[in-house]
């Protein structure tokens, strides 16, 4: 075992490997939804099953460096880092199976994507795509600026939430048939599953945070 500034160094590496999984996994959500892709579904779950080994060799890993005399900083780092992991494995389990059971849904319904739908993916979920790399950037290098990016969409989500709700609600005000109440619940579940993996997002953007800031959020 080497040093464990160094050790805790390489986790931060690993740590990045597995965001950057987590992001391919998020990143294959509007081809699964707008193309109806079953074989993008299933790579999304597939991808889940290499977030899991990560997860485990990280905390085998931490484990041994806290077997380690470590500083305070350096305790402080490694409770970070396992923070860290827990809420990103959750953010991949919230893909892998809620998301993609809700897609899979989706996808077996012949009708076409509504203009709902696709605003919610030219809206909310590049917002939230783009929060989930910068957290990872966060951890991964240490950044505050990136973890700052996240927190201050705080504002911004929940107000692209209640618009397309508020859109949501004018469309069921005027057709109450079957197909489209169900495809109402769909997209209100998917509306919600994103502002859930926000919220996983922003609890570990906010480690790398200033202090002073995360009192205030």
């Amino acid at each position: 075992m080497e040093v464990p500034s160094i050790a805790l160094e390489q986790v931060r590496q690993e740590f990045g490997r597995m965001g950057k999984i987590t992001c391919e996994m998020f990143g294959g959500l509007p081809d699964a939804v707008l193309n109806k892709s079953k074989e993008q579904v299933n790579r999304i779950i597939e991808l889940d099953d290499k977030v899991d080994i990560l997860e485990a060799a990280i905390f085998g890993f931490l484990g041994k460096i806290r077997q380690r005399l470590l500083t305070a900083e350096e305790s402080k780092a490694h409770q970070d880092l396992m923070t860290a992991t827990v809420s990103l494995e959750n953010l991949a389990d919230l893909v892998e199976t809620e998301l993609s059971g809700l897609l899979l849904r989706f996808i077996k319904k012949e009708r076409q994507v509504s203009e709902t739908t696709r605003l919610v993916f030219k809206e909310l979920y590049q917002e939230v795509y783009q929060s989930v790399e910068l957290a990872v950037q966060s951890i991964q290098n240490n950044d505050q600026h990136a973890a700052l990016a996240v927190i201050n969409k705080k504002e911004n989500i929940p107000q692209l939430v209640e618009r397309l709700m508020a859109r949501k609600a004018e469309v069921l005000g005027r057709d109450q048939a079957g197909d489209e109440l169900e495809t109402a619940r769909i997209e209100i579940s998917l509306i919600d599953k994103m502002t859930r993996a926000y919220t996983l997002t922003r609890r570990f953007a906010k480690i790398t945070a200033p202090p002073e800031i995360v009192r205030n959020v």
